[in-house]
């Protein structure tokens, strides 16, 4: 039996919740294993941030790469006391690092972010393996770098497949341990520059492992006790989703919620591997299966977008919208990488929702302003409501909406934020 374990960053957050991965390792039953690591709760942002200082020659870059450094080295003094083997990896690893932002930047920053960041994910497995073999969990640590291999274009590479998979097909030859430790979100170039996965990232990484590896099932371990039917933080009866479909989940990823992002869920259908979401914090709980079961029952399921943006496209002499207007109009968002949250259509208007992003609505509006009257109103929230019943529907009687749209399964509406 081959699992995937993918833990993120907040899994990662503390000594206490790396102790805690150490448990659930012990308590769980495979013949063999793979751990996808993140990097530590909130080093992606600051390598982010510290590959801006980079690039923009602030004096403070390394200064804040220190205290970085500092950071990883306080949770190495609390978790793993015998670690001069370890120690020396990781000042090679903080010492490269340390050498490329004392270059000048490339052009491409993309390029510049990329060979910043995977330092997180490297240091993280790093210290996540030496730990799990201090408490006699033998492992081996892998650099995914050399298996998971992708094209150059920086911070949201596409996999190679073909090379992906060759590769893959060693990865068990090449280590004896049958527990691996690897990173999530990086990868490598064909010119063997570091790149990474985009967004969710390490979930696509344990999707891509989980798939070419044929596993029995992935497991993402994070600080919620499933896929809830809505947001508990905004909604006091949320509740846990014991099953969900592969379609359902696309669904709700699709219109915006944190559930598993679309291009992780892909690998998976296409092997029908189950997938889990349980909480590290209470691992001997179920959590939510996520599998090709179709005909569920479910609740409501509520998905809310904030900072959303409306524009509205309408002719200027009073004809119809025509479909050279809706390929216009459609281009003009392609070309910018927009994804639209809701569209509408009326006899002489064309009306999009999006996130909002003042840049891109000033570029869109500048290309367009000469073809279409465009209004554009911002500050809006746009829920999605899977499932909806005639309380749903009654309950928006009691509310302002600007926007509305329904089918038999699905309704979304907008209202001020």
């Amino acid at each position: 039996m081959i699992k995937i374990f993918k833990f993120g960053g907040a899994a990662l957050g503390n000594v206490e919740r790396i102790r805690a991965l150490c448990e659930i390792i012990q308590n769980e039953e495979y013949d063999r294993l793979v751990i996808v690591c993140s990097a530590f709760q909130n080093v992606t942002n600051e390598l982010t941030a510290l590959a801006k200082s980079y690039y923009q020659h602030k004096e403070n870059t390394l200064e804040d790469f220190h205290k970085l450094k500092a950071k990883h080295h306080q949770v190495l003094d609390h978790l793993v006391p015998n670690r001069q083997d370890l120690q020396d990896d990781l000042n090679d690893l903080f010492m490269e690092t340390e050498w490329f932002i004392e270059d000048q930047p490339e052009e491409d920053f993309s390029y510049s972010l990329d060979q910043i960041l995977v330092t997180g994910e490297i240091i993280s497995s790093r210290i996540v393996s030496h730990f799990l073999n201090q408490q006699s969990i033998d492992n081996n640590w892998v650099d995914i770098r050399d298996y998971i291999i992708t094209d150059n274009k920086y911070n949201n590479a596409n996999v190679l497949w073909t090379e992906t998979e060759m590769r893959l097909k060693k990865l068990w030859d090449n280590h004896t341990s049958k527990i691996l430790v690897t990173q999530g979100f990086i990868a490598s170039s064909t010119e063997n520059f570091s790149t990474t996965l985009g967004r969710e990232g390490s979930d696509y990484t344990a999707s891509i492992l989980s798939s070419r590896l044929q596993a029995d099932s992935v497991t993402f371990w994070k600080d919620v006790p499933g896929i809830m039917s809505s947001d508990p933080k905004l909604d006091m009866g949320a509740t846990k989703l014991k099953k969900l479909s592969y379609e359902e989940a696309i669904e709700m990823t699709y219109y915006g919620a944190k559930v598993i992002h679309p291009k992780t869920i892909k690998p998976i259908i296409k092997q029908e591997i189950p997938f889990f979401v349980k909480s590290f914090l209470h691992p001997n709980e179920l959590g939510t299966t996520i599998s090709s079961e179709e005909n569920l029952e479910y609740p409501p399921l509520t998905v809310i977008k904030k900072d959303q943006s409306v524009l509205i496209f309408k002719t200027k002499d009073y004809s119809h919208i025509s479909s050279k207007d809706s390929s216009r109009i459609f281009d003009s968002l392609a070309n910018n990488h927009v994804k639209a949250n809701l569209i509408m259509t009326k006899a002489r208007e064309i009306i999009i929702c999006l996130d909002h992003n003042e840049a891109v609505i000033n570029e869109i509006k500048e290309t367009l302003n000469n073809h279409y009257n465009i209004n554009i109103h911002m500050n809006l929230r746009l829920t999605t409501v899977r499932h909806y019943t005639a309380n749903t529907l009654d309950e928006l009687k009691m509310k302002s909406i600007k926007y509305q749209m329904q089918d038999g399964t699905t309704l979304q509406y907008l209202c001020s934020d």
